[in-house]
């Protein structure tokens, strides 16, 4: 905003560049996994590009859903690349990343700490876990002094004592995967998207038993980084069955773990197995391409010109502050007349408390 203003491109490239970021650090560790094979670790960082679930939030400011993605491929990174290193500021980095994480959206970390765990055990462990957490508790605190009297408006709640039915979990993941929704309210998919989505579910759910039998087959072998794939994509899935997963975005983590997954079981893939391997990933990014066509027109608000049009009206009248009785509709206004028209919702909280005291000043 300081550089170039408040406008719809300035918020959208702004997070997208941090997609972009937490997407360069996924492939890097595709790369490090692979040892150093950039062709494969290119196609299923495609793969995860292309995933119908990122097609609207790879660009979309809200509930610190990017900043927990772009640390969580961070810590990923350092986790993969540091388990046979002695770098302690690398995992320092990681405590202070994964404290962003919690604060920002904790969503991420039932998926990640199988490989924070692997991490820290191969490099050293009580070392580095000193390193680990010294860079949580310095973060936190900092965290704690900056956040003293805002309270957060709006997270998933976890449900303790409820476990959500199997096939309800299913439903919720399913709606996530199409990107077809917005908030709580899911909307039919064209055919191609759903394509992807059983394509992708039918492969995910064979690298699940693939990997399982790998690690029980050979098991004297020690494919850790198998283990920790395999336990990252039942954590982060396992998860849903205790959290309010009323919104579809809840499930946003899934796709990576799930990509990371599929990435490692494909390269134990040999003989016919790896041709088929390879014809299902083809099809994935065909149809995945394909898919991200029928977002170009994708609209669930209320349209751009309506707000600015009510906007000079009220602007006409005099009025600088207002009441809404939509929790998001009054953002567009604040927005829209770069803060000329400041307003609140009828709630006792908000995202940012100013704007309510600033509201009720001028009403009283």
């Amino acid at each position: 905003y300081l550089l170039f203003g408040m406008s719809d491109y300035v918020v959208k490239l702004s997070v997208f560049a941090m997609w972009i970021a937490g997407v360069i650090f996924f492939y890097k560790t595709l790369l490090h996994i692979s040892n150093n094979d950039k062709l494969s670790a290119l196609g299923f960082t495609l793969l995860f590009i292309l995933t119908p679930a990122w097609a609207l939030w790879s660009m979309k400011a809200r509930g610190g859903y990017i900043t927990a993605f772009l640390f969580s491929n961070i810590v990923l990174y350092i986790s993969v690349r540091n388990q046979h290193r002695h770098n302690r500021w690398a995992w320092i980095g990681a405590g202070v990343a994964s404290a962003i994480i919690f604060f920002s959206q904790p969503l991420w970390l039932p998926g990640l700490l199988p490989f924070v765990v692997l991490g820290i055990w191969k490099g050293g462990t009580m070392r580095n876990m000193f390193l680990y957490l010294s860079g949580i508790a310095v973060i936190t605190a900092l965290i704690f002094i900056v956040k003293m009297g805002v309270s957060a408006y709006w997270q998933p709640d976890v449900i303790p004592g409820i476990v959500y039915p199997f096939k309800v979990v299913c439903r919720f993941t399913y709606y996530n995967f199409t990107g077809f929704y917005y908030l709580q309210n899911a909307m039919d998919a064209p055919p191609v998207i759903n394509l992807f989505v059983y394509l992708f579910s039918a492969c995910l759910c064979v690298a699940l038993v693939a990997g399982i039998c790998i690690i029980i087959v050979k098991a004297r072998k020690a494919y850790l980084q198998l283990v920790a794939a395999v336990l990252s994509v039942i954590g982060a899935f396992a998860y849903f069955f205790i959290i309010d997963i009323t919104s579809p975005r809840y499930a946003l983590p899934l796709t990576g773990y799930a990509i990371l997954l599929l990435f490692i079981v494909w390269q134990h893939a040999k003989g016919k197995a790896k041709l088929v391997a390879n014809g299902l990933l083809v099809a994935l990014l065909f149809s995945g391409g394909v898919s991200l066509y029928y977002f170009k027109d994708y609209k669930f608000e209320i349209n751009k010109a309506v707000i600015q049009d009510a906007i000079t009206k009220i602007e006409e009248r005099g009025i600088t502050h207002v009441y809404a009785t939509d929790p998001l509709l009054y953002w567009n206004f604040v927005f829209y007349s770069k803060e000329k028209i400041i307003g609140r919702h009828r709630g006792s909280i908000d995202r940012h408390i100013p704007y309510i005291t600033e509201t009720d000043s001028m009403y009283f």
